[in-house]
């Protein structure tokens, strides 16, 4: 008999385990981002990705595009989509990191001291959209590369932290 109640608990852990998993699976990875929700971003740059970073497509997201086209050619752009990594390792498509203030002068302070540590900066953004594929670079002398399914966000205001 004692045997027939510790079978019972065992079945009842092991069907509350799976529950538990269910759950956490349908409901503890949050919610999906939409287009126009605020978000924040802690990515890590160096001054040199200020002329590094860059995407090509022709894709516009709310005015928001790539500094190249689908054939790589040079876009006139302003504020330019780049690519970036995020802590997390989430590769990411920002407008305005390096137009933000304090990235810009940050940027121009370490370019008059040679200075080319990395820092982390924290920002602040609003979502456009998802680019389902978007051909990415790392170095201005480097090839494209395509990435798929990449967030695609406009930046607010960015806080570089020393």
């Amino acid at each position: 008999m004692n045997s027939g109640i510790n079978l019972n608990r065992q079945w009842l852990v092991a069907v509350g385990a799976i529950l538990v998993s269910v759950l956490l699976l349908a409901f503890g990875r949050g919610s999906i981002p939409r287009e126009g929700q605020a978000t924040n971003y802690t990515i890590t740059i160096v001054p040199a990705d200020a002329r590094s970073l860059a995407c090509a497509s022709d894709v516009v997201m709310s005015n928001r595009r790539c500094g190249f086209n689908a054939h790589s050619q040079p876009v006139n752009n302003d504020r330019p989509l780049r690519p970036y990594v995020t802590v997390g390792r989430e590769v990411v498509m920002l407008a305005g990191v390096f137009e933000s203030g304090s990235v810009a002068a940050w940027v121009e302070a370490a370019n008059k001291s040679g200075d080319e540590s990395r820092v982390t900066l924290d920002c602040y953004a609003r979502i456009l959209g998802t680019m389902s594929e978007v051909l990415v670079r790392w170095a201005p002398d480097g090839p494209f590369q395509p990435e798929q399914n990449v967030m695609v966000s406009d930046i607010d205001d960015c806080v570089v932290k020393q």
